[in-house]
């Protein structure tokens, strides 16, 4: 099942990278302290994202 370990953790670099590049880029749409925000809430989701994937392969492998 390597495939869907390596293709969730694509996902969510992918995730993380046009998320904050919207944040980034769009500085007519939003503030500073929102833009601030949403790249903290990107980065705990991503972070959360790479850890249950990580836990949920490694429980995998040793059934």
């Amino acid at each position: 099942m390597k495939s869907t370990k390596s293709v969730l953790y694509l996902y969510g670099i992918f995730l993380f990278i046009s998320w904050n590049l919207v944040l980034l880029l769009d500085q007519s749409h939003y503030d500073a302290k929102y833009r601030i925000e949403g790249i903290l809430f990107m980065s705990a989701v991503v972070a959360v994202l790479f850890i249950c994937n990580f836990f949920y392969h490694r429980k995998r492998r040793e059934d």
